[in-house]
């Protein structure tokens, strides 16, 4: 909340990302930012994601600075943690004149 208070709607998302890195670093959190995640089919290797963010090795953050959260970046954040062996994801957009996000939990199955 701290990032969107300051900036506020408008900028670009690399903009947000390295606010919010900055801002969780002062918290004390350690956060990587691009981590590539590679997509296998039948242990053949498809293609690769590149997440935005990964905080203290254990949640996924999704940066977007769009108007509104969608199903299609909802089902993008939700890939993601089928892609990987974590369990939360947040999806946070700074994009709409208050900061929305949705918390996303890894299904069993």
């Amino acid at each position: 909340m701290e990032v969107h208070n300051l900036l506020g709607p408008g900028f670009l998302e690399s903009i947000y990302k390295r606010a919010l890195l900055h801002e969780l670093g002062l918290r004390g959190l350690t956060a990587k930012t691009e981590v590539e995640v590679r997509i296998e089919y039948k242990t053949y290797q498809v293609g690769k994601h590149r997440l935005d963010m990964v905080v203290n090795d254990s949640v996924i953050v999704e940066i977007k600075g769009v108007s509104a959260i969608t199903d299609v970046h909802m089902a993008q954040t939700l890939s993601y943690l089928q892609a990987t062996s974590l369990q939360l994801a947040l999806l946070i957009n700074f994009g709409g004149p208050s900061l929305s996000w949705k918390r996303l939990i890894k299904s069993r199955g």
